[in-house]
């Protein structure tokens, strides 16, 4: 939070950036993020009761989730910021948060299609969650839909986040 706004006060104000403390401040906010990311998959993780939360790739597929969602929310908010300020973000910087966002979809999904894998492989009664969200469960099906349109929309947005053409 902090380094992002002294940046962009920075940027609008003209000043320069005090790369002194600024540059090892980033450093601590990434190490920062990594951490409690991966703190919280662990608390997730140890909760046998959710289906795909009790697994050991709960923290990276955590971290590639939030990798992703998170740049992709701060496209937008500079997509807003251009479009209803004379303050003008790059391209090159749009991009590149795209670039990111996109190669983390494709972790994310590729961690889910993994544990959707080992979770149904056996199809003990472990996998009744899962399989309740994915095809239904003793009649019960309010949540499939929901899964279905979650993973059709997630894997259509990396496919169109793949073409650097549709990207921009």
């Amino acid at each position: 939070f902090i380094c992002g706004f002294y940046y962009l006060w920075c940027k609008y104000t003209g000043n320069p950036i005090n790369k002194k403390w600024f540059i090892p401040l980033v450093y601590v906010a990434i190490a920062w993020a990594l951490s409690i990311h991966t703190v919280t998959a662990f608390l997730m993780a140890n909760n046998p009761a959710r289906p795909m939360w009790f697994h050991s790739m709960m923290p990276i597929r955590f971290i590639a989730t939030a990798f992703a969602a998170g740049p992709a929310l701060i496209i937008i908010a500079f997509l807003v910021i251009r479009k209803n300020t004379k303050f003008w973000i790059e391209d090159s910087a749009i991009q590149l948060l795209a670039t990111i966002v996109t190669w983390c979809l494709g972790i994310a999904i590729f961690l889910t299609l993994s544990e959707i894998v080992v979770e149904l492989y056996a199809r003990t009664e472990h996998a009744n969650g899962l399989y309740y969200l994915m095809f239904g469960l003793h009649g019960l099906t309010n949540l499939v839909p929901w899964f279905w349109s979650s993973a059709v929309l997630m894997v259509v947005s990396f496919v169109l986040l793949l073409s650097p053409r549709l990207r921009r």
